[in-house]
């Protein structure tokens, strides 16, 4: 995959998602108040986001092992646990909620035992959305930490194709916790925050 097609099949449309969730905040205050509220756009959002885990999972995993789409094509979660949990301490990376100011770390739990609550809270919903109980998974703290966990393994796989700073445009909402952030200053320039605390001038024809 190429920077241009990470950029246009898998960036442009976790933006997309991130977009819808931030359109939510006309409504609901994000807050840990509103933890529990449901509603269908919640309920869309989270089915969106988990189908797009599996997309990006399936991405990484070639990438890892370095095999083609075929060979990877009926993967599970299973699979992807077995493959990606132990990929550069990935269960251990975090992100900063821009806007509410809270660090989250989504793949945390994912173990060889357990998967992340908004996983499980995920396949209940796809697989069982006509029951009441159910139906109100799709909430906002279930969205929240779906979608970071997105933005996570998004940044991860970004990362693994070695290509060049970060995906633009930049997520409004979060930001990876220690790593290196890049704000463009012109004539390919850019000032690179590094994870160190240093500061830098970054230069790239990309």
């Amino acid at each position: 995959m190429t920077k241009e097609e990470f950029l246009l099949k898998v960036w442009n449309y976790y933006i997309i998602l991130e977009n819808r969730f931030i359109n939510t905040f006309q409504y609901v205050e994000p807050n840990s108040s509103n933890n529990n509220t449901y509603s269908k756009e919640y309920n869309n959002l989270l089915l969106s986001i988990g189908s797009e885990i599996d997309i990006v999972a399936k991405e990484l995993c070639k990438v890892i092992e370095s095999k083609t789409s075929k060979e990877v094509e009926k993967y599970k979660i299973t699979d992807y646990k077995r493959i990606i949990s132990s990929y550069n301490n990935f269960v251990q990376e975090r992100c900063n909620n821009i806007i509410t100011i809270e660090t989250i770390t989504p793949w945390d739990d994912w173990n060889s035992i357990d998967s992340p609550f908004w996983w499980k809270n995920y396949n209940h919903l796809k697989h069982d959305r006509l029951q009441d109980s159910y139906f109100k998974l799709g909430n906002y703290n279930n969205v929240k930490y779906a979608l970071s966990a997105l933005y996570i393994i998004c940044r991860v796989l970004y990362k693994s194709y070695n290509f060049s700073k970060e995906p633009t445009p930049k997520s409004n909402l979060f930001k990876m916790d220690k790593w290196d952030e890049y704000r463009e200053i012109g004539n390919n320039l850019s000032e690179v925050s590094r994870a160190d605390g240093s500061v830098g001038i970054y230069y790239t024809k990309d």
